[in-house]
């Protein structure tokens, strides 16, 4: 079962969430069960710090790329245009994938500071921009936002 997005990817309903997923072998068996079993979506995030373990998961599920969707979210110390393009270069390369399905702004600003305050809403925006290039570049099928309340 899935939802259809606006721009007509299909978004599974179902999803196997990484958060507090340690990275290393737990990690490996976790994921490799999540396979198994039928998960199609696995959701995962920079601060996270277990994209490798999803990336290397997926490799030896022998899954077809097709049929596995693939969630990320920007950790919040990467926010800013050039930031957040590097950094999900990077995360491409720990998921060892070209594309992810949907790549998300994790936290509406830094932490510590108020989501309103200057600094976050710039970091926001440029931030926003990037996941924008980064749909135009085919390189995420959907872009959106996580934990933001307003």
């Amino acid at each position: 079962m899935a939802v259809v997005l606006k721009n007509g990817v299909k978004f599974p309903f179902l999803g196997f969430g990484c958060y507090k997923l340690q990275s290393g072998a737990s990690a490996a068996a976790v994921l490799d069960e999540a396979f198994r079993v039928g998960y199609r979506h696995i959701d995962t995030a920079q601060a996270y710090k277990n994209e490798g373990d999803v990336g290397a998961a997926w490799a030896r599920s022998s899954l077809d790329r097709e049929v596995v969707f693939i969630t990320t979210k920007l950790a919040m110390r990467n926010m800013g245009y050039d930031s957040t393009l590097k950094s999900f270069e990077e995360s491409l390369q720990r998921l060892g994938t070209s594309h992810v399905d949907l790549f998300l702004l994790h936290w509406p600003g830094r932490y510590g500071l108020p989501s309103e305050s200057e600094e976050n809403v710039t970091a926001r925006s440029e931030s926003w921009r990037a996941l924008e290039t980064l749909y135009r570049q085919e390189k995420c099928r959907a872009i959106g936002v996580s934990n933001f309340t307003e």
